[in-house]
């Protein structure tokens, strides 16, 4: 066995669904591995649309998993597992929304903008530009600002639209509409 065989475990290999159906068999294991693939990505997405609201996002993350567990009898294999996931976990931030009767500004990690090491100068021309670019995505319509998020998690079109319950033509209408929008923000 050679040091790349040993690095993935059997799990790494396993598609969600037979996964899935291990955890439903007594497999806590099985969630586990779903878990750990997933969780990244979901957190990003709530944190995202939840601006500086780090406890929050924690708390609907925990909600989501809540949720996926006590609903994973009912997951069919139509929608991928992700784009499931993330559909629950929108549910969740737009219950929140709903309760709080208000839509707060959207914020986002900063992480995936930042140069790993420009001069002092260019550091600061780029938080600039990182400045205004978030401002940019706190501005855009609701809709468009998820397609934004979801597709900086490199989710495609097809699983937005199913996050979004919507065609594939209106989530790729609404990142073209969202990068139309940015390049206007931006020039001002």
């Amino acid at each position: 066995m050679n040091k790349q065989q040993a690095a993935t475990s059997p799990t790494d290999e396993v598609s969600d669904q037979a996964l899935i159906e291990r955890y439903l068999q007594g497999e806590d294991k099985a969630f586990d591995t779903l878990y750990q693939r997933y969780r990244r990505p979901v957190f990003a997405y709530l944190h995202g649309m939840l601006p500086g609201r780090q406890e929050l996002a924690e708390e609907l993350f925990q909600q989501t998993w809540v949720k996926v567990v006590k609903s994973l009898r009912r997951y069919r294999d139509r929608n991928s597992f992700i784009a499931w996931i993330l559909r629950i976990a929108r549910n969740a931030a737009m219950d929140y929304f709903r309760s709080q009767s208000r839509w707060s500004a959207l914020e986002r990690q900063q992480d995936w903008l930042e140069d790993p090491a420009p001069s002092p100068r260019q550091a600061m021309i780029d938080r600039q530009e990182q400045q205004q670019l978030l401002r940019a995505i706190d501005q855009l319509p609701t809709e468009q600002r998820e397609v934004v998020l979801m597709r900086l998690q490199d989710l495609p079109f097809k699983e937005i639209a199913q996050v979004q319950g919507t065609s594939i033509n209106t989530a790729l209408g609404r990142m073209r509409y969202a990068i139309l929008n940015l390049k206007e923000k931006m020039k001002s």
